[in-house]
């Protein structure tokens, strides 16, 4: 009896094998904190040290929408997603590029990496302006709230 027992398990673990991690990262809203760790010296906005809280949401494995709390400006612009999320693991790599209008035409690439974890960012972050000029403007690092 027992050894037929094990035999069931056996084989019904090879045809139903445990939920795989697909989908790590769930539908909702993720938070990171960041510091500015690195200012251009065309950058008059930012200096080292400051921070900021943005709220990425997520929906079917993709990011649709990034809300920063600081700069409104950031939230006015017109933003397009390049950014991948490791389904298995929660790891984003890619960039957003965005169009602003605010102080004439400028358009900004914003590379992320990092990690999705229990609702939280943690990561960092290159602010590229690409036009009318094309400069590193800040770098920022993600951490936890505390």
């Amino acid at each position: 009896m027992l050894r037929y027992n094990f035999f069931t398990l056996l084989i019904l673990s090879i045809l139903c094998p445990f939920p795989s991690l697909a989908g790590i990262v769930a539908d909702g809203i993720y938070t990171g904190a960041y510091k500015v760790t690195f200012v251009g010296q065309y950058n008059q906005d930012s200096k080292i040290g400051d921070t900021g809280v943005l709220e990425f949401l997520v929906k079917d494995n993709k990011i649709i929408k990034i809300h920063d709390y600081d700069d409104e400006s950031f939230n006015q612009a017109k933003s397009k997603y390049y950014i991948d999320i490791d389904e298995k693991t929660g790891v984003i790599d890619g960039y957003l590029r965005q169009t602003r209008l605010t102080d004439g035409l400028v358009i900004l690439k914003i590379r992320l990496k990092g990690k999705f974890i229990n609702k939280m960012f943690a990561g960092e972050a290159k602010v590229q302006v690409t036009s009318p000029v094309n400069f590193t403007a800040e770098k920022l690092v993600f951490e936890s709230l505390n």
